[in-house]
């Protein structure tokens, strides 16, 4: 029977573990043995079991350096020459190794990536939000909207030119809306679920953002001096923007927000008591809300509720849409459209959004 031909040998520097000193040897497998034989005589000085060696990853680049399990490694003089006594000696690569070097595996997990990253922002995100949110006591809400109103009124805000007794007067207005929502609720069980532990608050500003509501975590609702005026202190327009408002404080849609746009670092931050990373943003976060379109018909539906319940017509807020896409098509003039824009902009559709309030108005 003839011989099977000797194993290939390769010539790699061996470092024992007990000393720097580089040692000079011939790598052979012999079965499920590495042998380490003398470059001088060929014996054996050491020998170790294949699988106990851990192999490097095959790379374009770099050294290959085996660790042994006593300590020692084993260094290729020359990289190229170590993969090709590999492949030699029959050992396969793991996979991960293959795919690394294979630009078809690489393009493939960055489109897997880029799904992935999709997916997480479209489902994955907004479910973390509301789990997390859920879980955020109250207090919080309260914590991030009082300094949000200071950063508001220090940067933003002035006080507004409008009548104190107007503002009283409005402000009392809403809160008998609400009152009597509660007490005959119109609408789906979503839009007619109040939380009663959430105060409300409406407060006038001018501002530098223009026509335009806000509604802060604490449930203090900001109405704009420049949108009193564009809807010509229309009182049923007005009562439908502060219920859309408080439709997102009460399903708590802005701290849901803040945790998406600020990442779950800085809502764990302000669940600890610790908000100046998050109130340093929060002026232009909140002045630029844009609401996922899911969360907007949400609010929408919280407006129609309580104006049908205080038999107005839903179709009312046709009047806001118009008047807002109007002004958005006035060119700035310093005191119309401003730098961050009207936050309706970043709403649904005016037409789907006219058409929503529009199909809601009862059928005679």
């Amino acid at each position: 029977m003839a011989s099977l031909p000797p194993s290939p040998t390769l010539e790699a520097h061996w470092f024992d573990g007990r000393s720097a000193r580089a040692n000079r040897v011939l790598l052979q497998v012999e079965g499920d043995t590495l042998c380490l034989r003398s470059t001088q005589d060929g014996r054996t000085l050491n020998h170790y079991p294949v699988r106990s060696v851990r192999w490097p990853e095959r790379t374009r680049h770099g050294a290959r350096i085996a660790q042994l399990p006593d300590g020692g490694s084993l260094q290729a003089m020359a990289p190229s020459q170590w993969d090709a006594w590999l492949q030699a000696t029959g050992h396969q690569g793991q996979w991960v190794e293959k795919a690394q070097l294979s630009w078809r595996a690489t393009l493939a997990a960055v489109l897997a990536l880029v799904l992935l990253l999709g997916a997480l922002w479209q489902w994955g995100l907004p479910w973390a939000a509301r789990e997390v949110v859920a879980f955020t006591p109250r207090s919080v809400d309260q914590a991030i909207g009082a300094r949000a109103l200071a950063e508001l009124d220090s940067t933003l805000m002035r006080p507004s030119r409008l009548p104190q007794a107007y503002q009283q007067q409005m402000a009392q207005r809403f809160q008998q809306a609400l009152d009597r929502h509660r007490l005959h609720p119109v609408g789906t069980p979503a839009a007619a679920r109040w939380d009663q532990g959430t105060q409300v608050r409406v407060v006038f500003r001018q501002s530098r953002i223009g026509p335009n509501a806000l509604a802060l975590p604490d449930g203090t609702l900001v109405l704009t001096d420049e949108l009193v005026a564009l809807v010509e202190r229309r009182e049923d327009v007005l009562l439908g923007v502060l219920a859309h408002e408080w439709g997102h404080v009460q399903a708590r849609h802005s701290m849901r927000q803040l945790f998406q746009a600020g990442a779950l670092g800085l809502m764990a931050s302000a669940a600890l008591g610790d908000f100046s990373a998050l109130v340093s943003a929060l002026p232009v976060l909140l002045g630029q809300m844009a609401y996922s379109r899911d969360l907007e018909r949400e609010a929408d539906d919280s407006a129609v509720a309580v104006l049908r319940s205080n038999g107005i017509s839903p179709a009312v807020m046709v009047t806001l849409f118009e008047r807002l896409e109007q002004h958005s098509q006035t060119p700035a003039d310093g005191a119309g459209n401003s730098w961050l824009g009207i936050a309706f902009s970043s709403h649904p559709a005016t037409k789907e959004r006219i058409d929503r309030f529009n199909q809601a108005v009862p059928s005679q």
